[in-house]
């Protein structure tokens, strides 16, 4: 027998732990993200007390949308998973920096539709990381 394995022998010994880290990490980026939508709502109906709020929980989606990513990247890698959860992660990210700037500039063309976006996308990746199944689950 070679050194050597397949991805389906790789995925049947792959510890189940990043699997699971990234269910956590990718939860918590969708519950910081609706809660930073409904912190929006508010200062988009008058409550600028908000904007406070509205910045340090951006601060929040950030540190977990990069947990996410390092998570994705453990799947990858230490659990033999596929890329995809890496690149979506990966692309939250991005958008997640370009928000965060078209925030602080005020560009508000850019950064609704971003806000809209955002936990959508990052629901999509952690309705994936859950429904996904590896033989250790």
């Amino acid at each position: 027998m070679s050194g050597t394995s397949t991805s389906t022998e790789a995925s049947l010994a792959a510890p189940a732990w990043p699997r699971w880290l990234l269910r956590l990490t990718s939860t918590v980026s969708v519950i910081a993200l609706v809660n930073q939508a409904a912190i929006a709502n508010d200062v988009l109906w008058g409550s600028y007390g908000s904007l406070a709020l509205h910045r340090d929980n951006a601060m929040v989606c950030a540190v977990s949308l990069v947990l996410t990513l390092l998570s994705a990247i453990l799947v990858r890698r230490r659990g033999g998973g596929p890329t995809l959860p890496v690149v979506m992660a990966a692309s939250l990210c991005v958008l997640a920096a370009v928000q965060i700037l078209a925030g602080f500039e005020r560009w508000l063309t850019v950064h609704l539709p971003i806000g809209i976006t955002l936990p959508v996308l990052a629901a999509g990746l952690s309705v994936w990381s859950w429904r996904r199944r590896s033989q250790t689950d």
